[in-house]
């Protein structure tokens, strides 16, 4: 069974190192952000990871 309460505290964790820099990089780099996220990047990305991994089950 996929525990993803774990998967979205893991996936947090990284959010939180990781957006700051990328919004730093987009700043210096004077690249726009392509879409604003409707809500939080941990969230998104968890949901991708259980969608993927229920494929990967049932294929």
């Amino acid at each position: 069974m996929i525990n993803l309460d774990a998967i979205y505290v893991d996936v947090d964790d990284f959010c939180l190192l990781f957006e700051p820099q990328w919004i730093t990089h987009l700043i210096e780099t004077g690249e726009k952000q392509r879409n604003k996220l409707s809500y939080d990047l941990a969230t998104q990305k968890t949901d991708k990871i259980s969608t993927e991994r229920q494929w990967l089950l049932y294929r």
